[in-house]
């Protein structure tokens, strides 16, 4: 299964298209097509076009110090409840999170579950349980909205041209 998340309520085909017309709207690289920069700029537009879904997301994180590994690229996450910040990795993050970009994209299209990542060891996850339990509701959260953001095929776009 590949391909861009069907939103709720749309055949297949107006997936594919929407994502076509939102990649014929990029045109070239973005400056910075990092995953720090992806998740930065992701969580603008669902807090702009999904606050609905940025506010829940926001609250699923609370107090919950996330460190996640991309390849090379280390960053933090944190939330006050009321917003999700990325920033620099935690010194004692409750969760850590080893994976790789394809695996990002693999996620995002829905092509593997967070479970089937983890147990092909394509994702490392590291926590207490509940935390892990609280970190994978989170990210259902930020997928939701990845499928109903209208910006994100624009952003996913660009971070998969520079896989």
């Amino acid at each position: 299964m590949g391909g861009m998340p069907q939103a709720l309520g749309q055949s297949p085909r107006a997936t594919r298209d929407r994502a076509r017309a939102a990649h014929l709207r990029y045109e070239g690289r973005v400056p910075d097509a990092s995953f720090s920069a992806l998740l930065r700029r992701s969580l603008g537009a669902l807090e702009r076009e999904r606050p609905d879904i940025a506010q829940r997301l926001a609250a699923a994180l609370a107090a919950l110090a996330v460190t996640i590994t991309v390849g090379d690229e280390q960053l933090g996450i944190r939330s006050d409840g009321t917003r999700v910040v990325v920033g620099e990795p935690a010194s004692a993050p409750q969760v850590r999170v080893s994976t790789g970009r394809a695996t990002i994209l693999a996620l995002v299209d829905g092509a593997v579950s967070l479970v089937d990542a983890v147990l092909a060891d394509d994702m490392r996850l590291v926590g207490e349980v509940a935390d892990l339990a609280r970190f994978h509701d989170a990210l259902w959260l930020y997928l939701q909205g990845a499928v109903r953001a209208p910006s994100f095929p624009v952003l996913l776009c660009a971070f998969r041209d520079a896989s």
